[in-house]
């Protein structure tokens, strides 16, 4: 029988009492809420014809039983679709966790739409490499008819691993907390000696391009772990938009003091 041995560490993509987990149970109450006063709206609408309106003509009864019904069903379509939005919030679970073990990895994995983690038992031993890929997402920001472009990098670790023979990929992705991952991976390149590679995808239309298929188009080159894995990611500006904005400004200012300096000398 395999003997698991001594667990390293539990990583997994949403981290409990994280910022993206409170932002998500934020948004999941914010949602009830919104779904409770739409239930109270209802109640108020329900109840409109007998309190507040009274129609005088056959075409106003017409009118007014339209939108009354209208009313209602947008009350009520309004009432569940907050609810359940609520209620999914609330109970949002991580696409992915993994337990690292002495001698085997237990990973636990789902695709997006999925609700059921699937279980993946890896030995160590079938662990090939390690390849880190840092993801670029870019933003466009038009500042005074100039575009600029603020970038938001993403971290993720892909393991690849023989079964039978058979080359297979087990990707985490987007950790919210990186010391984890940072903390697995480094001991599989320490400890187990599993060579790392590291690539970083530029392509803006990576999540519609299956992992594998992206490593394998940009390359990845054998690299040594940083001191740390947040070095590898990169949150700020990659142009001074704010710098830039004040220098414009601060020059528009300047120019039209000058015309009006000038206009003003030349009515003199």
């Amino acid at each position: 029988m395999h003997v698991r041995g001594e667990e390293i560490v539990h990583v997994t993509q949403m981290k409990q009492g994280s910022g993206r987990h409170i932002g998500e149970l934020i948004l999941g109450i914010a949602l009830i809420l919104l779904s409770v006063f739409f239930a109270v709206l209802f109640i108020r609408v329900l109840f409109l014809p007998v309190t507040a309106v009274k129609p005088e003509t056959a075409f106003d009864w017409i009118i007014f039983v339209l939108f009354y019904i209208v009313l209602l069903i947008m009350t009520v379509g309004a009432v569940v679709v907050c609810f359940f939005l609520g209620k999914f919030q609330l109970t949002i679970k991580p696409k992915w966790k993994f337990t690292l073990f002495q001698n085997e990895i237990v990973a636990h994995t789902n695709k997006e739409h999925y609700k059921r983690l699937t279980e993946t038992v890896i030995p160590i031993h079938e662990v090939t490499r390690c390849v880190i890929v840092r993801r670029e997402q870019r933003q466009r920001i038009r500042l005074n008819k100039r575009m600029f472009y603020r970038y938001y990098f993403h971290l993720g670790a892909h393991l690849y691993y023989n079964v039978n023979g058979e080359e297979k990929l087990i990707s985490f992705e987007d950790p919210n907390d990186l010391d984890e991952l940072d903390q697995a991976v480094r001991h599989l390149q320490n400890e187990k000696e599993i060579p790392m590679y590291f690539t970083h995808a530029k392509d803006d239309d990576y999540k519609q391009i299956e992992m594998h298929k992206l490593i394998q188009m940009f390359s990845p080159e054998r690299f040594t772990l940083p001191q740390r894995l947040d070095q590898l990611v990169k949150k700020n500006y990659n142009v001074g938009v704010f710098a830039e904005y004040r220098r414009i400004r601060k020059k528009n200012e300047e120019t039209m003091a000058h015309e009006t300096e000038s206009k003003d000398q030349a009515d003199l």
